[in-house]
């Protein structure tokens, strides 16, 4: 039997490992570096801190399944808004989540009789009862913009407080704002238009690259050409100590050149654009697959 709980003990020994070497920095500064809290799925492929490049202490995360706004969510973010100043909550969804995949009628059957009984309390309706508890949905797009309504609606937060919304893609890394996809309405028109998403997302990864490398262009220290004798020629002049040098050749001048010969010139580093390689969900090979057959 796996001793889970070791394994992360020892994880922890080797992160106190790269502490005392100065290879990993304590976070020392105030948490909160920006007034964001972002509320998440619990999914484990979901790293906020890799997929916007954040690191520990810049941002708020909660987490719960299909990052749903719950009560204990509000007392959360009650905390995160008049405690540390948050102004901006982004709710981001993902597509192939496991909350559209949960079979209530199975785990009916998984639950004890007490459980089942806190779950459902009065409800004579059990399926309808696990359904408002475990809160499952069949469309990740339409669930985030129900979140947003949820939490405006409340009258909870300062109207100074922004919601917005995202979704991610696990299969591609990608992360589409709400606001430019909500016009498909639902999951299906999303993966009809998958493709035009991601042509639209490499266009723009492109203009930020490429307006990048002009500005590293910009900065580029542009070295004078020095004309050089081939070092061979040098040594063959110099290391000859039977030859004699002719009368119109000043020793001086030779002098210079081989100190030139030992000057090193920076080399200019260069701008690497990495290819962009693009997953594409696999409802969505389904349909390209189909559409080339007929």
């Amino acid at each position: 039997m796996i001793d889970y709980e070791k394994i992360l003990l020892n994880g922890n020994f080797e992160y106190q490992n790269k502490i005392i070497n100065r290879t990993e920095l304590l976070h020392e500064n105030k948490m909160l570096k920006y007034p964001v809290l972002i509320i998440t799925c619990m999914d484990p492929r979901i790293d906020i801190y890799r997929i916007f490049q954040l690191k520990t202490g810049d941002v708020f995360v909660l987490r719960n399944a299909g990052n749903i706004f719950t009560n204990d969510m509000l007392r959360s973010i009650l905390i995160a808004i008049h405690e540390y100043g948050v102004k901006n909550i982004v709710i981001l969804g993902h597509l192939d989540c496991g909350m559209t995949k949960i079979s209530l009628k199975d785990l009916q059957v998984k639950l004890n009789r007490s459980t089942l009984k806190h779950i459902t309390g009065n409800h004579t309706n059990i399926y309808l009862g696990l359904q408002r508890f475990f809160r499952n949905f069949a469309d990740e797009l339409k669930n985030i913009e129900n979140q947003i309504e949820s939490m405006k609606d409340s009258g909870f937060f300062p109207s100074d407080v922004k919601i917005n919304g995202m979704l991610y893609d696990p299969a591609s890394g990608w992360v589409f704002d709400l606001e430019h996809i909500k016009k498909y309405g639902v999951k299906a028109l999303l993966y009809e238009n998958y493709g035009v998403l991601i042509k639209e997302k490499e266009e723009e990864y492109r203009r930020i690259y490429q307006k990048s490398e002009k500005n590293n262009d910009s900065t580029k220290e542009v070295l004078p050409e020095i004309e050089v004798t081939k070092p061979n020629q040098i040594r063959e002049q110099s290391d000859d100590k039977e030859k004699k040098l002719p009368l119109d050749v000043n020793t001086d001048l030779i002098s210079d050149i081989s100190l030139v010969n030992k000057i090193k010139v920076p080399k200019v580093p260069k701008v690497y654009i990495p290819k962009v390689k693009v997953n594409i969900p696999h409802i969505y090979k389904k349909k390209l697959e189909k559409d080339s057959l007929n």
